[in-house]
């Protein structure tokens, strides 16, 4: 992967992104004038060639604009087919920062180099996502990983956003109002996830409390040369989705990873009541036994008593068939509003009971294959429906629980197997 340098100020930041939205402009106006003159030019070109110029000038930022991608990559309905496979790759490698600037970083918030504590440290990363980079590193004869967060990323969270909402609504095709909860969204698991401190607190409070799930490895950490910018960490193997996937893994594999995967976020949900909240294929590793690894614990969501029985009374058919009940159970999660008119209580009300017994289905039934094409269609359906309402609906801790499950169960469709999901958790009483 080529190198690039990051630019740290908020200036500097600005301006790269202003600069990315004349390439992006540039390529409307050649897109229009050649099909003016030759009439040849399909939307399918305009939409690669404005992904190409978005990703580069994100990838150039890192932080906020590469998040951006990643989580739309994730909704792979909500955007034309080349944006959303060129934002794919956020999920698994982006440039990295140059050498020099990671050792910077390094030694700036530790204090030393990594030569005085490492056996051997690799300048070269091995890994770049959106807030940082992996090196590989050995430390008295075991194998280690060492984040290493971009410089500036932290810093410029709500500057960038601001200045990346209207690129978003003016080439993407969105409106204001359904950028809104992606945006508010990401600053929110940003602001969390740029404090490395924190997270690896975080993850050795998931080890311990997920140390039952003997298919599920979560790496140790070593808080002694960790800091808000720096996270050493126990080296894991495995290979992300995609690349594991072209492997061709036997049925045995993927339904053994499926299963892993589905148990992983039972358990959290129904008996921590913390989620890892964000599940996009770039943070796990998939082995060949079908044992998995999670990574990167900076975005994790806590679920109050109040808000998981009215969240999981959704899956109950017979909940739907009191419209007294369901419809304050509705108002409290925000998809109805105690303004809407009878007509529309009514129509968001049959739209979202379609939406959330489809999605729920998984708990309704002993086993479930989440790659059925029916099913993929019915909600790709819905889901446009629901779209074309051109209004937020689902308060913000819905709008998060519903968008980790969502990149759940993409995960489990590219698995494409069948497994158990009868709950031996929910506790909705």
């Amino acid at each position: 992967m080529k190198e690039e340098k990051i630019p740290v100020s908020k200036v500097a930041r600005v301006s790269e992104m202003l600069g990315t939205g004349l390439k992006v402009g540039g390529q409307y106006l050649k897109y229009y004038s050649q099909k003016a003159i030759s009439g040849n030019q399909t939307r399918a070109e305009l939409d690669s060639a404005v992904a190409t110029e978005l990703f580069s000038g994100f990838s150039k930022m890192k932080g906020s604009p590469l998040k951006l991608a990643q989580v739309l990559a994730m909704d792979t309905d909500i955007l034309p087919k080349a944006i959303t496979e060129k934002f794919q790759q956020a999920q698994y490698s982006v440039p990295p920062m140059s050498e020099p600037m990671a050792r910077k970083v390094f030694k700036s918030n530790l204090g030393f180099e990594p030569e005085k504590v490492f056996d051997s440290f690799s300048s070269k990363a091995v890994r770049a996502a959106s807030l940082g980079q992996v090196h590989e590193a050995w430390l008295n004869g075991k194998k280690v990983a060492v984040k290493i967060q971009y410089p500036g990323v932290g810093d410029s969270i709500i500057s960038d956003l601001n200045v990346i909402k209207p690129l978003a609504t003016r080439y993407l095709g969105l409106k204001e109002k359904e950028v809104e909860p992606y945006f508010n969204e990401i600053q929110t698991r940003l602001l969390e996830e740029v404090d490395y401190k924190k997270e690896l607190e975080t993850a050795q409070a998931f080890k311990t409390a997920c140390a039952s799930l003997k298919n599920v490895k979560i790496p140790a950490y070593y808080p002694e040369l960790s800091c808000s910018k720096v996270i050493t960490m126990e080296w894991m193997d495995g290979k992300h989705l995609r690349e594991w996937m072209q492997e061709n893994p036997s049925v045995e594999a993927r339904t053994n990873a499926a299963q892993n995967l589905w148990d992983l976020y039972e358990y959290q949900a129904h008996v921590l009541r913390k989620l890892h909240a964000d599940p996009h294929p770039g943070n796990f590793l998939f082995s060949e036994d079908g044992s998995v690894s999670v990574l990167d614990f900076g975005c994790i969501k806590s679920i109050d008593n109040d808000f998981y029985k009215d969240y999981f009374s959704l899956v109950d058919p017979e909940l739907w068939e009191n419209q007294e009940v369901i419809i304050r159970t509705l108002v409290r999660l925000g998809i109805l509003f105690e303004t809407d008119s009878t007509e529309k209580t009514q129509f968001l009300l049959k739209l979202f009971k379609r939406m959330i017994l489809k999605m729920s289905a998984p708990y309704r039934q002993p086993n479930f294959y989440f790659n059925d094409p029916t099913l993929k269609s019915e909600m790709l359906e819905l889901f446009t429906e629901i779209s074309a309402i051109r209004e937020p609906r689902g308060s913000r801790h819905f709008l998060f629980i519903n968008r980790t499950f969502g990149g759940l169960f993409k995960i489990l469709q590219t698995l494409d197997v069948t497994i158990k999901t009868k709950s031996q958790h929910l506790n909705i009483a």
